[in-house]
């Protein structure tokens, strides 16, 4: 079964029953994407994000990544 919701950050995702499935997230034009620190913290800002802000992007995640991470991960909707 497939279920959804939003995340503590107010983005919309949708999961899988399988326990070891990751979200997938959407992230709308305008909205970062939340990016691990190497000292732990969470960073949700335009200027951290290292993802193309202007841009529709998709996310597959268990838990909150790196800016690496993102780069390496996010997708883009195709104008």
């Amino acid at each position: 079964m497939i279920k959804g919701g939003y995340d503590e950050y107010g983005t919309p995702y949708i999961l899988t029953d399988d326990r070891n499935s990751a979200k997938l997230y959407f992230y709308p034009a305008g909205k970062p994407i939340p990016m691990l620190q190497e000292d732990g913290t969470v960073v949700v800002s335009d200027m951290a994000d290292p993802s193309d802000t202007n841009r529709n992007r998709l996310l597959f995640a268990q838990t909150i990544l790196t800016a690496n991470q993102i780069k390496e991960n996010v997708s883009y909707q195709k104008n």
